[in-house]
């Protein structure tokens, strides 16, 4: 019989960990700088909860990536939108080599919502994510 040895490491839900309010209908896209590093092999699916009062929808969406060390990649990307009070909009390296997840709503008339995380991967596996800033923007491209 083969020796079977049991992984007994833990993943990280973090449940509420950011909060972002808006007051304004506009600018449309919202950037969130998090504290993954580029290159860091740190697996992740982060997922926005909310409702925005301005579209009368709810906010459900999520970012998920793999920022590989071996190239400094970003790969796995995959953007969901279960409901579309805000939408999921982008992954991308901010200038100083962090993942900034982007966000995009036609209105973000009173739009609240909360992060959520789940860092469940054999990489990544017991970081804690934060947003280390975030900003709301007229900029469907790279802000920070």
């Amino acid at each position: 019989m083969a020796n079977v040895l049991a992984d007994t490491r833990i993943g990280v839900m973090q449940q509420a960990f950011y909060t972002f309010n808006t007051t304004s209908g506009s600018p449309l896209y919202i950037h969130m700088k998090t504290n993954i590093p580029k290159s860091s092999n740190n697996m992740f699916y982060i997922e926005a909860e909310g409702y925005n009062y301005g579209t009368s929808l709810p906010v459900l969406c999520s970012w998920t990536g793999y920022p590989f060390s071996g190239d400094g990649n970003l790969y796995s990307v995959s953007l969901t939108n279960f409901y579309t009070g805000m939408n999921a909009d982008g992954v991308y390296f901010s200038s100083d080599n962090y993942v900034v997840l982007r966000a995009y709503a036609g209105g973000h008339y009173f739009n609240g919502f909360v992060l959520n995380s789940v860092m469940a991967n054999p990489n990544g596996n017991s970081f804690r994510v934060s947003i280390l800033a975030a900003i709301q923007s007229s900029t469907s491209g790279n802000y920070y």
